[in-house]
């Protein structure tokens, strides 16, 4: 884990990385905040199972 919460996302094929902290999301995408301030969109599909498993504990911490 980066400083601040940013953490490397890294796609389910394994052939994109971005470094960047979670900032919202649903069950179909989430919002990301990258290390310049901007903020992208990504469906959660698109992420690997580890990320995934990030995004539903978050998920589930926002939730209670």
């Amino acid at each position: 884990m980066l400083p601040n919460g940013f953490r490397t996302w890294v796609s389910a094929d394994g052939k994109f990385k971005m470094v960047g902290k979670f900032i919202s999301g649903d069950s179909s995408q989430i919002v990301l905040e990258k290390e310049d301030g901007s903020r992208v969109k990504v469906p959660l599909s698109a992420l690997r199972e580890i990320d995934r498993n990030i995004v539903s504990k978050e998920l589930n911490k926002s939730n209670k």
